[in-house]
């Protein structure tokens, strides 16, 4: 999320751009009745089977979260119809390492990156794929992932980090309380370079969002104030951002981390850890704007500048201080069927 972290759950637009960091799944039906649910990331095979009333029956007595996203898409399938009256047997294979990375002492670190909507978007597509043979648009997709995921997350979020996995490049989400958001594919900007940096630190989004809607409840007055700051600043960087005006563009930028750095003082959120304090220090010192991408507290943040050698220079400077950055292409294609053939 590039802007509108926190506002766009209050009726802000938001903007995001997808990373080429991928979900694979691999959905393929079975001539018998048997089941199986493979997640590659640690190697987990669970058995299941499909009830008469087309819900899963696990063959473990307590399989935890690893099969909340499948119990997901399945009930919203079922929902909309698109389940078969007596499924087949499948094999299910989720992939998602590239969103994760090792550190140094061999543990596994989650790098913040949109996972849950990456593989909740992969996997409700390839079941809609494999179950209905139609090709849907993402349009038609949208509503359907956006209630997987929402289901599959305790029904928190605003679903841009849903749309941005579905539809790929870099997109602005606007709320709509009686039906779906909005979703507006954008260009990027012709002189704006931004620079993803990982702050070396894993957060928890949904414990963020959870803090952030207790903040709510105890302080509504101040939580509205700030969300009308921030939508206000939102909806003219989302105008910035169509007219291709750099100028306005970072000053607002620069102005939504501003009040967003307000927010946080006040809820004690935590969005500004140290390590997101640092690089927006030292990014100004370098002529370019930096704030936390998405909820903040960790994962990534992105300096924005208006040229590709403050970038580069501002980049040796944080290698040396030991940050990480990703290669990976922006403005990414989203959600793809690469394979019909039976699966």
């Amino acid at each position: 999320v590039l802007i509108g972290e926190y506002a766009v759950l209050e009726g802000a637009p938001a903007i995001a751009v997808a990373v080429d960091f991928r979900a694979m799944v691999s959905l393929q039906s079975r001539k018998n009745s048997e089941c199986a649910l493979l997640i590659r990331n640690d190697d987990t095979r669970i058995a299941f089977h499909w009830n008469p009333s087309g819900k899963i029956g696990w063959a473990e007595p307590d399989v935890g979260g690893r099969g909340t996203l499948l119990e997901s898409a399945v009930a919203i399938l079922t929902e909309y119809g698109l389940m078969p009256k007596e499924p087949p047997g499948i094999a299910l294979c989720i992939g998602s390492e590239s969103f994760y990375s090792r550190a140094d002492d061999g543990s596994t670190l989650k790098l913040g990156l949109g996972s849950s909507a990456a593989v909740s978007v992969a996997v409700t597509g390839a079941f809609h794929r494999l179950f209905t043979g139609e090709r849907a648009t993402k349009h038609d997709l949208l509503e359907i992932c956006l209630r997987v995921h929402r289901r599959f997350q305790g029904e928190l979020g605003s679903g841009i980090d849903v749309a941005s996995a579905l539809f790929g490049g870099v997109l602005s989400l606007e709320p709509n309380p009686a039906s779906l958001p909005s979703v507006t594919l954008l260009e990027w900007p012709d002189k704006l370079f931004a620079l993803p940096v990982w702050t070396g630190v894993p957060a928890s989004t949904t414990s963020m969002l959870a803090m952030a809607d207790a903040f709510r409840k105890s302080s509504p007055e101040h939580h509205r104030l700030h969300m009308v700051a921030l939508r206000n600043i939102a909806n003219e960087t989302l105008q910035a951002w169509r007219d291709n005006d750099n100028v306005m563009l970072l000053a607002m930028i620069k102005e939504y981390s501003r009040e967003l750095e307000n927010y946080d003082s006040d809820s004690n959120i935590g969005i500004f850890s140290p390590s997101h304090r640092f690089l927006q220090r030292l990014s100004a010192a370098r002529g370019a704007v930096y704030k936390p991408a998405g909820a903040g507290g960790g994962d990534y943040g992105v300096a924005f500048a208006d040229s590709s050698e403050t970038i580069a220079r501002l980049k040796s400077e944080l290698r040396r201080e030991g940050f990480l950055f990703t290669d990976a292409e922006l403005c990414a294609e989203g959600f793809r069927v690469l394979s019909d053939a039976g699966q």
